[in-house]
Order: C-alpha cells, then sequence, then structure tokens
C-alpha cells in the first residue's frame, strides 16, 4: 500500500517550553554534581596523604545554636618539624550530631595518642578522619537528572518524522524513550522510597527496639521549642538536652523522639517542651549496646501520617519505570457508533449505521482537559515538595540543594498548568461536516466557525489528517508508536474575514486504508484546526473523522491483496 507521507513537527515555542523544562533538570543535576565532584575530590586527596603518629592535646564538644561541633586539637612531627592540626574529616562524611561528637571525644580524648593524616606537599595541612569514598555513589543522582535533562532537550530537537512505512509494517522498539523515562522514574523511586524509610519506617523501627531498652535516670537540663522561619511560613520542632549517667560516665541526650525534621504543627511540641522543664528528673531510654544511643520517649509523634507522603513519589516512580513508555502516547479515541467486523483478509472493517446528513464533530481532547490534570498534577507535587522542605529546616546545602531541583521542576509544572489557563480563553473551534461517515475516494465538506473573538488569531490552519497505531508488549513494558501517514492543508491563511467562518471540501485519497480499531492497532483519521495567537497559547483541536472502506464493506473486495 503506497501513501503520500508526512510528518507534524510541534512547534518551535513547543520545543522551547519542552527543552526549558529539562534544562531545570540538567542545570540542577550539573550544579549539584559540581559540588559533590568537589566534595569528592576532597575525599579522594586526603586519601593519598601520609599516616601519621599523633597526640591529642584536647577535644571537646562545643554547642553551636541548636546543633553541636567537636572541637580538636593535635600536634605531630614531620619533616623534623612540629605541627599543630585542628581539622576532625576531610571529603565527604556524615554531619555530626550529638552522640557522634561525644562519640568523637572518647575515641580523640585529651593525652592519647592517634594517627593523623598529612599532605607532604603542605606539611601544615593534616585530618584525623577521610571521607567515605562510598558517599561518591551518590553523584549517580545528579548524573541521572543530566541525563534526563540533556537526553529529553536532544529528544525534543531530533523528533524524527514519521517514516513512509506505516507503523504496522516498521514495528519499532522505542529502546532510547523507554531507558530515559526508566531512569527519570528510578529518580522518583530512589528519593520517594528513601524518604519513605528514612521518615516513616525507620522511627517506627527504631521504636519498636528501644521499647525493650533499659531506663535510666536523666535529668533535663534545657529544653524550648525550636523555630525554624522559613520564606512563608514557621515549623517547629522540641529542642531538649539531658543527661544521664551510665557506667559511671556521663553523656548527653538530644533526642526527643525517633521522628526526623520540623513541621508546622506546634500545639503537641509545646506540651512536650511544657512536661520537661529544665531541671526536672525524668528517665530515658538507653540502648545496652551503645549508651550514647538514648531517646525520652518511645511514641511516635501526632503528625507521624505525614511520613507516609513520600510514598507517593514511590508510587510515581513505579509507575513511570515499568509504564511511561505508553503514558503520553494514548490513541485518540475511536470515533462514536462503529462497529467492528471482520473480513475475508482478515483486516478489521467498518460498518457505521448511516453516511448521510450533517453533523457537528467532537473535539477529541475536550478544552479545560490539559488544565484540570496539569493543575491536579502540579498541586500534588508541589504540596509534597514543599512539605519536605518543610521538614529539612536546619539542613545543610547539599540536601536544600538537591529537593531544589524538584522545587523548579514544579514550579515548572504551575507555569504549564497556567499556561494551559489562559488557552481556556481562546476562540474556540466548532467544526461541521457534510456526513457522519466518508469512504476512501470520498469527499467531505467541512464548515467551521468560532466562539469567541477570532479576529484575535493572527493565522488560521485546517488539515486533514491520518495516524497509524501500533501497540505492543516487551516484557512489562506496554508501548504505543504513532505514525502520521497522511497530512494534507485544507485551508491556510492569513486573511481576517475568512478566519470567523467558512467552508471547505476535504478529498480523502482513494488507496490509504480506513478508519479501524483493533486490539493492538488502529488507524485513525482527523481534521485539525491550528490557529497562531501572538503572544499568546495557540488555538490546537483535533476534530475524529471516520473514513469508511472503498464502496463496501472491506479493503480489499476491488483490489485483492498480493499473495
Amino acid at each position: 500500500m503506497k501513501a503520500s507521507i508526512s510528518s507534524s513537527s510541534s512547534s518551535v515555542a513547543s520545543k522551547g517550553c519542552a527543552s526549558a523544562f529539562f534544562s531545570i533538570f540538567a542545570i540542577a543535576g550539573l550544579v549539584f554534581l559540581g559540588f559533590i565532584v568537589k566534595a569528592g575530590w576532597d575525599t579522594v586527596r586526603a586519601y593519598t596523604w601520609t599516616k601519621t603518629d599523633c597526640m591529642i592535646e584536647a577535644s571537646s564538644v562545643r554547642e553551636k545554636g541548636d546543633s553541636v561541633e567537636f572541637d580538636v586539637r593535635y600536634t605531630y612531627r614531620i619533616g623534623g618539624r612540629n605541627y599543630t592540626g585542628t581539622r576532625y574529616s576531610a571529603g565527604m562524611s556524615p554531619s555530626m550530631n550529638a552522640a557522634s561528637a561525644q562519640r568523637a571525644v572518647q575515641r580523640y580524648a585529651a593525652g592519647k595518642p592517634a594517627y593523623c593524616y598529612v599532605n607532604e606537599s603542605a606539611p601544615a595541612e593534616s585530618t584525623l578522619e577521610r571521607g567515605t569514598p562510598l558517599m561518591l555513589l551518590f553523584g549517580l543522582i545528579p548524573l541521572v537528572f543530566v541525563a534526563v535533562g540533556v537526553g529529553g532537550i536532544i529528544g525534543v530537537w531530533r523528533t524524527k518524522p514519521a517514516s513512509a512505512t506505516p507503523v504496522s509494517e516498521r514495528f519499532r522498539e522505542g529502546k532510547g524513550t523507554m531507558i530515559g523515562m526508566r531512569l527519570f522514574g528510578f529518580v522518583f523511586i530512589a528519593l520517594g522510597g528513601g524518604l519513605l524509610y528514612a521518615i516513616f519506617f525507620r522511627p517506627m523501627l527504631k521504636e519498636f527496639a528501644a521499647a525493650k531498652w533499659p531506663v535510666v535516670p536523666c535529668e533535663i537540663t534545657s529544653s524550648k521549642v525550636g523555630w525554624h522561619s522559613g520564606s512563608k511560613s514557621s515549623t517547629y520542632s522540641v529542642d531538649v538536652r539531658y543527661r544521664y549517667v551510665i557506667g559511671g560516665k556521663e553523656f548527653i541526650g538530644t533526642a526527643y523522639n525517633f521522628d526526623t525534621g520540623t513541621s508546622s504543627s506546634r500545639g503537641w511540641r509545646e506540651t512536650a517542651v511544657a512536661s520537661l522543664p529544665a531541671g526536672m528528673r525524668t528517665v530515658c531510654h538507653v540502648n545496652p549496646e551503645d549508651p550514647l544511643d538514648a531517646v525520652l520517649s518511645v511514641k511516635g509523634s501526632p503528625d507521624r501520617w505525614f511520613g507516609l507522603i513520600p510514598g507517593l513519589f514511590l508510587i510515581v516512580g513505579l509507575i513511570i519505570f515499568f509504564k511511561a513508555p505508553s503514558m503520553g502516547r494514548t490513541g485518540s479515541a475511536s470515533p462514536v457508533g462503529l462497529t467492528i467486523t471482520s473480513s475475508h483478509a482478515g483486516l478489521p472493517t467498518l460498518v457505521h449505521p448511516g453516511t448521510t446528513g450533517e453533523v457537528e464533530l467532537k473535539q477529541a481532547t475536550p478544552p479545560g482537559c490539559a488544565f484540570a490534570a496539569l493543575t491536579v498534577f502540579a498541586l500534588i507535587w508541589n504540596g509534597f515538595v514543599w512539605f519536605m522542605v518543610a521538614k529539612m529546616k536546619g539542613e545543610g546545602w547539599g540536601p536544600h540543594l538537591f529537593i531544589g531541583i524538584f522545587v523548579l521542576a514544579g514550579l515548572a509544572m504551575a507555569g504549564a498548568a497556567f499556561y494551559q489557563f489562559l488557552a481556556l480563553f481562546n476562540p474556540r473551534p466548532i467544526l461541521t461536516v457534510s456526513a457522519p461517515a466518508v469512504p476512501l475516494g470520498g469527499s467531505l465538506d467541512v464548515r467551521w466557525r468560532f466562539t469567541g473573538n477570532a479576529r484575535r488569531l493572527a493565522r488560521l490552519t485546517v488539515s486533514l489528517m491520518a495516524r497509524e497505531e501500533a501497540t505492543y508488549r516487551r516484557g512489562t513494558t506496554t508501548s504505543t508508536d504513532k505514525s502520521v501517514f497522511l497530512n494534507t492543508v485544507l485551508i491556510d491563511t492569513a486573511d481576517h474575514a475568512q478566519m470567523p467562518g467558512g467552508s471547505v471540501k476535504a478529498a480523502i485519497p482513494r488507496d490509504l486504508i480506513h478508519t479501524f480499531t483493533a486490539k493492538n492497532n488502529k488507524v485513525i483519521w482527523m481534521l485539525r484546526v491550528h490557529g497562531d495567537i501572538p503572544k499568546w497559547p495557540d488555538v490546537d483541536a483535533e476534530f475524529p473523522i471516520t473514513v469508511l472502506p472503498r464502496e463496501a464493506a472491506t479493503l480489499f473486495h476491488e483490489q485483492p491483496p498480493d499473495t
């Protein structure tokens, strides 16, 4: 079967918007990757330094606002000269908290010999601890964002026109798109799964274990409701310090319960702090295997259920990972009133109740659907992201930079929703055709008119299009390939007098395939109306039509297929 093929490419504006969206991922990924590379270089560099004997002169835990720091001073000798160092860790290492600072004091007690690592090319540069090389694996996360961003931009601008061979004869697999979408889905799976475990499941597991820990007397040294100011709202935390004695040694605890982060719920935190005034003697639960691991309460916070929110990221990631190749590429709805039969050639054919009488066509995608879908998705996305931003108050720049990628993506979605909102105020096309169905080789009289101010249009194009779709399955992935095998411009005008309404005749080629819908294949015919509006979203609407076989119920009665 021969057909003249022409593809409908995306407009430059659409490609620009898509490129801007993918650029957010690429740029944010590159920035985050730059910080990781720098920290990673410091980590790797420390492993080239010389291991040297040193003596700890002083070590202590110093409170700095709501956090703590480990201060240390040690001396070492290299190249016949004595040096003093104060650096505890070089490169990528976990953040310091009260428990880890006290462990460091125990390990590096004053007067105790130790080892330090010295840069022989600059002997004054030294450290007691070296970063963890495994943390370099975090560099894979921004690399995924860079791959998605760069790959998306390349894909947008290198979209190939439809091949002259119909989809049912080509049957392409589309591996590049599938891999890109799965990488994108993997980011959501990793982020959602990691946060779900850290915020919801891990605290619960710790509570179950801590309920069996020994109860030890302790004294509250300070307590307050921590206030963390944001640009639009504030979040709160229970900031408490207490001391307890194990084996004749005094320890400092800062954990009220095992929940992490902060939230806007202030009431229960004020109640908790009021019940723990400074100087009060109470009890705490202490890990018998680690005396520095202590907690006052083994009950979850009233807002613990917020920890389930990252689970939606995990669900979205799983959907994208397994189903993304088919998402957004489903075909238009089949024309109403068609029934499928089978011909002797084995091809699905159409029977329509009637082929005469003028009819008003229905738009494939009703106005407002894109706006509604984008708005709901943007609200859910931004709600989850900003909740996580609130939970991360007081964290370092690394986590904030990482979540900033999702903040930018959310803002882009909000912008896309606003763009579709503006499109709701466009003039809307109404198409009327001379018959509800037309056979191959026939013609269809098409009349158009607009509701709203059609004079806003700078250019109007009405086209006859035909698209073939093939849905297939590879493993767990369902994909749909689409090929536009006919794109005939019926009218293309910049005359404002013609735009509000008019008529044109659409000739249906004789040697193409008719409309049909089968389990895995379909051919969709449509009339497309495109109106350019300067500095505003364009009018873009598709209206499915029904094309019947030539003068009979099957395609090959007059011309049997070659055998």
